[in-house]
């Protein structure tokens, strides 16, 4: 999900193509396989860092609270534990 911003940049901030292509991922896999990345600092052209979150956390309104935070770090978090 990293580069989303750059992806839809001619549409702007929030990146609504962005948005439907982060909700058909998560229909076609399912959000525990999804991870947010910055994509940082080749990002910066387009967004802010907390711009590029908050894409996912207040723009991605389809997502769960749960799916929000298994994005944003959960399942990070339960990959580099190695965890099912």
């Amino acid at each position: 999900m990293s580069a989303l911003p750059g992806q839809f940049a001619s549409e702007g901030y929030p990146y609504p193509s962005g948005q439907a292509a982060v909700q058909w991922t998560v229909e076609e896999i399912g959000s525990d396989k999804i991870l947010w990345g910055s994509d940082v600092p080749g990002i910066l052209s387009f967004c802010t860092y907390r711009q590029a979150l908050d894409l996912v956390l207040d723009h991605c309104r389809f997502l769960t609270r749960e799916q929000r935070e298994a994005v944003v770090g959960g399942n990070a978090t339960r990959l580099l534990r190695h965890e099912s």
